[in-house]
């Protein structure tokens, strides 16, 4: 790339430069494309590596969310649509303009169609010395465009660039925007420009060449541009002749300028997270996050609206999945009915990456029951779970009734290697609750987690990986369990499905008893030995007990429940 690269100022005549037609990923020194994935968020398109990225690498794609966590950069949730026209829909002014505000050149510009908008010139010359252009309402129209998804400091910096337009929002149905894919955005940015645009008569002009817009402007009666032979010329002197760029600025503003039509909305905009996506349809149930200080008892939880909760029948726990997709897995979590929208359902994080949806997408909820168990909660712990990633047995832990987890799973769970866990899986198709089976659980070896880390990947491959499938990473910890106990769990059809793993109480409290029993039979032996009276080694010895079984208790649930 030349150091002139995205500088239109030194040839203004060429403005705007050359558009982005395909939907792709700026880098700092290449571009990947993007192909969106119809009926997902941008988070699951596939981004395709360049011959020079791809060396040293299995995959030739990753979803997009991937490769900006990859880069470092702002997740998409966080990065604000802006419809990009003009000059802004280069990738060489892009890059430009990021790197002379010294930020990150990892930027994600989709392509897309614009409705009821068209795009014509603004009335002013532009310190660069060309026509720039302008949006305006046009019923009927629509535009092609490049919507550019940006951060906070990246926007920053583009509004200091801008100096002669002013960023409004765009709302859907009246300005209709479809991304490549065919995601239509409730919600957008778009700069307006401050003057009136370039119009013959009361009619706005069509965008044009800059030879053929300031050809026009030389040949307008009382132009102050009269004179040049060339817009290559014309473009020249604007450039270098503050002065001449006023007179034709207030030349075109007074005599040949109409209204835009498009009203000024103030404000910083909606985040990508906060716009509602669409395909055919809106969906019923939205994702959005949970609060931070929702009390997930334990178990992942969904936040869904009273209404909602009593036509759907839901009681204390539900079956999430995705709505556009049963193939994907699905996930037991906890139900908290709250105040909020009806078409929207607030997931935790870990629910989200075990049935992989995104923030934005749709979801189904059914009812699902999990039988309580109050003394045992009282007298134990309260069950607390790991969600976790199914993988096929190795060959060490074939057909055997035995799971292997990883340590960090194991130390979250409050277990050593070789210690029962209780797994719950999906119900019957027509019955509402899990299926569980009861596994030894062993510590999975590091060989075994990095042979099967190395071995997955791609979307088909024999162990796909829930990066390429799903569109999640980092994933889940994963439990690797032979064919029969998935089937038992009702998860073996199901690519990547996701579990729910727990202590099993009943073994660890008898654990705690026996390193009890034996303490308490020291001590009885012990206070024997010391007393005569029976009444007194009775009474010593029930305390004892009852000591002994407070203390074992406050263990256990300190350890489960840690």
């Amino acid at each position: 790339m030349s150091d002139t690269a995205g500088h239109l100022t030194s040839t203004p005549w060429t403005y705007p430069g050359e558009a982005i037609v395909r939907s792709t990923l700026l880098l700092p020194e290449c571009s990947h494309d993007i192909d969106p994935v119809q009926g997902r968020r941008l988070g699951a398109a596939r981004t395709r590596r360049c011959e020079r990225c791809r060396q040293g690498k299995r995959t030739l794609s990753v979803p997009l969310g991937h490769e900006l966590l990859r880069w470092n950069s702002m997740i998409l949730d966080s990065r604000t649509p802006l419809v990009s026209i003009g000059s802004n829909s280069s990738a060489a002014v892009l890059r430009r303009k990021m790197g002379d505000a010294g930020l990150s050149i990892v930027l994600p510009c989709l392509t897309g169609t614009l409705g009821n908008i068209a795009v014509g010139h603004s009335a002013h010359v532009s310190k660069g010395g060309y026509v720039p252009a302008a949006p305006y309402r046009l019923v009927g129209a629509t535009t092609p465009v490049v919507v550019a998804f940006l951060d906070e400091r990246q926007l920053e910096a583009m509004d200091r660039t801008e100096p002669n337009y002013r960023r409004t929002t765009l709302h859907a149905p009246a300005d209709e925007l479809i991304l490549a894919g065919g995601e239509t955005l409730s919600a957008a940015q778009l700069y307006v420009s401050r003057w009136p645009v370039l119009a013959s008569g009361a009619k706005p002009l069509e965008f044009a060449t800059q030879e053929e817009v300031l050809g026009r402007i030389v040949g307008l009666e009382g132009s102050p541009l009269r004179g040049f032979d060339s817009a290559q010329q014309a473009a020249a002197a604007l450039h270098d002749d503050e002065g001449l760029r006023r007179r034709v600025t207030d030349f075109l503003g007074s005599r040949h300028g109409a209204p835009a039509g498009l009203a000024v909305e103030d404000g910083s905009g909606p985040r990508y997270r906060d716009v509602v996506s669409s395909w055919d349809t809106v969906p019923l149930l939205r994702v959005t996050t949970t609060p931070a200080r929702i009390n997930r008892e334990g178990e992942p939880a969904v936040q869904v609206s009273r209404v909602h909760a009593r036509a759907l029948g839901l009681g204390a726990h539900a079956i999430i999945s995705p709505d556009r997709d049963p193939s994907r897995p699905g996930l037991v979590v906890r139900v908290h009915p709250s105040d909020q929208p009806r078409n929207e359902v607030r997931v935790d994080q870990t629910a989200r990456a075990a049935i992989g949806v995104l923030v934005g997408e749709a979801v189904a909820l059914r009812p699902a029951s999990v039988p309580r168990t109050p003394v045992a909660d009282v007298l134990t712990a309260r069950r607390r779970y790991v969600v976790c990633r199914v993988q096929a047995a190795d060959a060490s832990t074939a057909e055997t009734e035995v799971c292997l987890l990883p340590k960090v799973t194991l130390d979250a769970l409050g277990l050593g290697s070789g210690a029962r866990v209780v797994v719950e899986g999906l119900p019957q198709p027509d019955e509402q609750q899990p299926r569980t089976v009861t596994v030894r659980a062993i510590e999975a070896p590091d060989s075994t987690l990095g042979l099967r880390q190395h071995m997955s990947g791609g979307e088909d491959a024999r162990f796909p990986s829930a990066r390429d499938l799903l569109a999640v990473s980092p994933d889940l910890p994963w439990i690797f369990m032979d064919l029969t106990t998935r089937e038992r769990l009702g998860v073996d059809a199901r690519p990547l499905a996701a579990v729910r793993v727990r202590a099993h109480r009943t073994d660890q409290a008898l654990i705690e008893l026996r390193e009890v029993s034996l303490l308490l039979a020291v001590s009885a032996v012990g206070i024997a030995s010391l007393f005569d009276d029976a009444v007194s080694v009775v009474a010593l010895l029930s305390a004892l007990v009852l000591a002994s079984g407070v203390v074992g208790r406050a263990r256990l649930r300190r350890r489960l429940n840690a």
